[in-house]
Parts: structure tokens; sequence; C-alpha cells
């Protein structure tokens, strides 16, 4: 389970630019489980589509403008990590104690782009098209392992994790009366894209203090096979009075 805090916030330039111009944030904070990437291994049963994806910190700022009163254009980003990290330890056998342990890890930001139009040609019929690029959470962590009077054993460990596909969404809002509010979408998201959910494995062990050789073994990527979805959704609002709004979808 996990718990998330979500900011949304708008904020219009006035001045000179007669509020054409707003700048907004959206973000998700959660607050049990601020990251968490699993790599489970591809023969085991998973909801690739959900599993950790919820419990990731995310950050949306974006820009609006208002190029004339029936046109209106938006771009923004969303924000991620990436984590890289490397382990140095020497491990003496003999003696049954690590002689090393050094550990580095840096968490880096990855960016995906978001964008809009949205185009009002009557005061009841508003249109809108988005894109979201792909976004992912990248790991790279390479372990060396010194093991005295045995070899050296090298793992490099690199994978795709958090990963949500690129999206082309189509949106239409209809004021039918006053009262009365209308929307659709239809949203494309390019699932083929996405990449293989296991963890992939490079090892190299060096056994020359045993008088071995060189010995690698690595993981195969496996192929997803999954496929775009197209998913439609429609929404009304129906207003029976000022303060009151009634939902379904």
């Amino acid at each position: 389970p996990n718990v998330g805090i979500t900011l949304g916030l708008l904020v219009p330039l006035g001045g000179k630019i007669e509020n054409r111009f707003a700048l907004a944030i959206g973000a998700y904070l959660p607050t049990i489980q601020v990251t968490r990437v699993d790599a489970l291994d591809a023969g085991t049963p998973q909801f690739y589509r959900y599993e950790s994806l919820p419990d990731k910190i995310m950050v949306v700022p974006a820009l609006a403008y208002e190029l004339h009163p029936t046109l209106s254009l938006g771009l923004g980003m969303q924000v991620l990590g990436s984590l890289t990290g490397t382990a140095d330890v020497q491990l003496d056998l003999l003696s049954q104690r690590f002689t090393r342990k050094n550990l580095k890890v840096d968490v880096d930001t990855t960016t995906g782009l978001t964008g809009g139009v949205l185009v009002r040609p009557t005061k009841t019929l508003r249109i809108g098209l988005s894109y979201r690029e792909s976004l992912a959470l990248d790991y790279h962590l390479e372990t060396d392992i010194a093991i005295e009077q045995v070899g050296n054993l090298v793992a490099d460990i690199s994978g795709t994790s958090l990963f949500t596909p690129s999206q082309y969404t189509g949106a239409v809002a209809w004021e039918a009366t006053p009262a009365l509010l209308v929307t659709g979408d239809l949203v494309w998201a390019r699932w083929s894209a996405a990449p293989d959910p296991s963890a992939h494995f490079d090892v190299t062990l060096d056994g020359a203090p045993l008088g071995q050789g060189s010995v690698e073994a690595d993981s195969t990527a496996v192929d997803l096979g999954a496929v775009d979805t197209v998913s439609p959704r429609l929404g009304v609002e129906w207003r029976p009075a000022e303060a009151w709004a009634v939902r379904g979808g």
C-alpha cells in the first residue's frame, strides 16, 4: 500500500500581456514509498501496466498561451529520475572479512515532452489535441567484487522500469445547454514500444587465481509483444443548481 499527495497550481500572468500566458505545475509525491523500482523476472506473473507505476515522484510544469480567443497552445514536460550506481567490494576469504567497500549511487533527471492545442470554434464547443511523450526510469548498477584467492566477479545490472507510453489524445467538450456539458476523449497509447520488464544481468568471473579462464553469462531480452491501445471515454456534467454539479462517465 502507498499514500500520496497531489498538488496542482495554475497562475495566469496578468499585466500588459492581458492574461494570455498561464503557468501551471502538477506534482505527485508518494509518502510511504517515494519511488520504487520493480524488475520481476519475465517468467513471473505480473500486472505490467500497473505494478509499481503509482510509486514514483512526478513533477509536470507547463506553459500555455492564448494566441487568439479561439486558439490556445500549451507546452510542458514530465520530470522523473534515472538511477546509476557502482559498488566496489574486496573480500578476503581466508580472514573472512571485507577489505574494501565502496558504493556510489546517482539519481539523475529524465524528462518527457507534453503539448496541446485547444480550439474554441463556438461559445459552446471546445476541441482539444494533446501529446505526452513516453517516460521511464532507467537503472544501471555495476558491482565489482574482488574475491582474493578466487578471482574477480563483475555483475552489470541494467533495465527499464516505471514505463508509461507515448499518448495521443483527441477530445471534445460540448455545452448542450447552460446546465449540461458533454465531453468525449479518444486516447491512443503506444504500448507496442514497451520494453522488457525484467532486469538484464551481464556477469563475468575472472578465475585466474584458480587457474581458470574468464567465465561470462548474460540474460536474453524478452520480446514482450505488447500492442497499442485505443481508449474511448465519455463524460457528462449536469448542474441542477449553480452550487451543484452531478457528473458521470
